[in-house]
């Protein structure tokens, strides 16, 4: 748990006090000053005058208890301000630049009578014609007499709002409230002969002479443009001339073809005769020698407008033989010679190649291979048909009984032909291990989204790579031979060993039992009820957690903890005590203490730890791959975290589903054996039990594909 900061209530009226403690700060800063401070939030006006007791902004020393609580009392004072609200933002330099934590929100209800003012607009009209009279009052309520606010007129839809549009009125000012609560404001429309549109005005109040604090709702108002002026037009045409001595055309609206004539046209209304218009030709790759024949610069030109509103003009396309793919043409008007101001839209036209060139496909291949692991797979994605294209193809893997980063890795994202690559090589790492397991295999598809890059069948785009297993089996043996041994360890008498045979716990906590259910589809399982007492628990919540084991009451000997880490990809350490763990639904990392551990990993892939001690693994018979660790006792006695043994302290193994994977830690993978025992299958070192496996789906052969030994660590 992070860095918090509590008030002791979200609200309080004025009069009242408030206690606020920082908690849970973190041990790097015992000692140090932190700075505070008040922060007011939604434009309140909190300041230091809103308090009879406590600061606006300090600091305190953290001490060893990392912790600190200090105490407000709200001024209470007859002015009607509203409601105000804050934060406390905690600081680690006096700047306050650098936030180490704030509080939620607090608000300060205001307990005055007086009444809030409130302000209103009111238009003699909402919409109003140019040359007549716009009256707008202001009125008030609960706003002392001679009060002086100020207003501000704009447009705020189209900016075109200017003082020439009023003959009387401006476009900002100030007034006093009067005895009634109102004040007036007179405006005159300016009646002009340019034809604008339409216009929008808004009227807004303030408090400030900034114009910062609004009072109230604005209010809109149209001004109806009267002028007689009609609005121009502009549009452009293409027409195709199918008979160039006649001029005879016909409509073609967005497809043109080369060799061929056409006509632009340049159609207005409420255009002047005589007016000069400027056009120009544009488009991805259109140049001047795309035309053979048209107006002087072939690009762009001018002409006058004639009496019908009209002008046009002509171009031929070149018939170049060159294979360049259909082009868009672009006709643009402009009203000035530089081109800076556009009249009407664009009109675009496409331009048709005559020309085809068939690209004949490339045809690729990829075989299924093998290699041992360790090795490096090394094959040819061959290609036929045409060599003169470039390609990249997209390369997916799909996991079989082998896995992406853990049986193999280094798989490229695409592979690239250029042209005249007639094939490529594709290489792809394995990853060697020391354990018997049998062959495994995935798979590589190749895709590409070019046309011309295709496969003839869909198993020319797939292949099956085959990993061969190197190591050893395991040996398996039947009975338990002599255990004598001249090193100085007590080997198991399995008559006198009780394995854990409940698969179901009551854990009695401080803060209310916890049912803890077993592998149901384990029916080799005995319905037991364990109880076991846990002097701590933890839980996570829907997210990633990370919860640690705690040390007992006197801070030296280790506490029994639970652990309820809910959904997510969790991390679980335990401490030296007899924990109980219950990771949930996620892939979930358990590392067990030294204790007598019972170990849950519940829904998802999960890497489970059971470390010193007799430990119990549950409920991973889930449909997902885990991964379980087994201390070896025989191999760990010597070590610090070791312990002499006469079997006492093998683990329980009481559900394992077909796809996880059982590790020795400490012992090699050819120093294990498997026996058949009365409560299920033991796993040895050397002689030496260290787990049973009591879900009996299992028999030694089928185990013996699951179990491995890792001789390079015990943790």
């Amino acid at each position: 748990m992070g860095l918090n900061i509590k008030i002791s209530k979200s609200q309080r009226p004025e009069g009242k006090s408030f206690k606020t403690t920082f908690s849970n700060i973190d041990d790097q800063y015992e000692g140090k000053k932190l700075f505070w401070g008040i922060i007011p939030e939604d434009d309140s006006n909190v300041d230091k005058t809103d308090f009879l007791q406590g600061k606006f902004q300090n600091a305190f020393v953290v001490d060893d208890s990392f912790k600190y609580t200090m105490t407000h009392t709200i001024k209470k004072d007859e002015k009607t301000e509203g409601d105000e609200k804050f934060k406390i933002k905690l600081y680690s330099d006096k700047r306050r630049e650098n936030q180490l934590s704030e509080s939620n929100v607090f608000t300060i209800l205001d307990t005055s009578k007086e009444d809030i003012g409130t302000y209103s607009i009111l238009t003699s009209s909402n919409k109003i014609n140019e040359g007549d009279t716009l009256w707008t009052t202001f009125q008030t309520k609960n706003v002392a007499e001679g009060k002086q606010i100020y207003w501000k007129i704009d447009d705020e839809f189209k900016g075109g709002l200017k003082s020439s549009d009023f003959s009387k009125g401006a476009f900002k000012g100030k007034g006093k409230v009067g005895a009634d609560g109102n004040f007036v404001l007179k405006h005159i429309i300016n009646e002009d002969e340019k034809t604008e549109g339409d216009e929008t005005m808004r009227i807004q109040l303030f408090s400030d002479k900034q114009r910062k604090n609004k009072l109230g709702e604005s209010a809109f108002v149209t001004i109806n443009d009267t002028s007689l002026e009609a609005e121009a037009t502009y549009t452009i045409s293409t027409l195709e001339v199918t008979n160039t001595r006649t001029g005879r055309t016909k409509l073609k609206p967005d497809l043109l073809f080369e060799g061929k004539t056409f006509k632009t046209i340049i159609s207005t209304t409420n255009v002047p005769n005589g007016r000069r218009l400027y056009w120009s030709f544009s488009g991805e790759n259109i140049e001047e020698t795309d035309f053979s024949d048209g107006p002087k610069g072939m690009l762009s030109g001018s002409k006058k407008v004639g009496v019908d509103g009209k002008f046009e003009f002509e171009h031929t396309i070149t018939e170049d033989g060159i294979v360049e793919g259909e082009e868009n043409l672009k006709i643009q008007l402009f009203e000035d010679k530089k081109r800076t101001t556009q009249l009407g839209d664009d009109f675009i036209v496409s331009i048709a190649d005559d020309e085809e060139v068939k690209i004949e496909p490339s045809y690729y291949t990829i075989s299924d291979t093998q290699t041992f692991e360790g090795e490096t797979f090394s094959f040819k994605v061959f290609r036929s048909g045409n060599f003169g294209s470039s390609h990249t193809l997209d390369i997916k893997v799909q996991n079989g009984t082998a896995f992406n980063n853990f049986d193999f890795s280094n798989i490229p994202s695409t592979i690239s032909f250029a042209s005249g690559d007639t094939f490529k090589w594709l290489e792809i790492d394995t990853i060697d291990d020391t354990t018997y397991e049998p062959d495994e295999s995935f798979e590589i598809i190749l895709s590409s989204s070019h046309d011309t890059a295709k496969f003839r069948t869909v198993s020319d785009s797939r292949a099956t790579l085959t990993i061969l297993n190197d190591n050893d089996p395991l040996k398996i043996i039947d009975s338990i031979g002599d255990n004598s041994s001249s090193i100085d360890i007590e080997y198991l008498l399995y008559n006198a060993y009780l394995i854990d045979k409940s698969k179901n716990y009551l854990v009695r906590r401080s803060v209310g039992d916890y049912s803890l259910d077993g592998d149901l589809s384990n029916k080799a399982s005995v319905d037991l009820l364990t109880e076991i007492s846990v002097d701590y628990s933890y839980s996570g919540g829907e997210s990633s957690d990370r919860l640690l084991g705690s040390k007992g009451a006197d801070g030296k000997t280790w506490a029994h903890d639970f652990f309820e880490a809910g959904f997510g990809d969790d991390f679980i350490g335990a401490g030296g005590g007899r924990d109980v763990i219950h990771a949930g639904s996620g892939d979930d990392e358990i590392r067990g203490g030294f204790g007598h551990d019972i170990v849950d990993g519940g829904e998802g892939a999960d890497v489970l730890y059971g470390g010193g001690g007799r430990n119990t693994f549950n409920n991973n018979d889930d449909g997902w791959r885990d991964e379980i660790y087994v201390l070896s006792d025989y191999h760990s006695h010597n070590e610090e975290w070791g312990r002499k043994h006469n079997g006492a302290n093998a683990d329980t193994i009481a559900s394992l589903g077909s796809e996880d994977r059982v590790t020795i830690l400490g012992a090699a993978t050819e120093e294990l054996s498997i026996i058949s025992l009365s409560d299920g299958l033991g796993i040895f070192a050397n002689g030496s039990l260290e787990a049973v496996v009591t879900d009996d789906d299992w028999n030694i052969s089928t185990l013996a594909n699951n179990v491995f030994g890792d001789a390079s660590r015990f943790w």
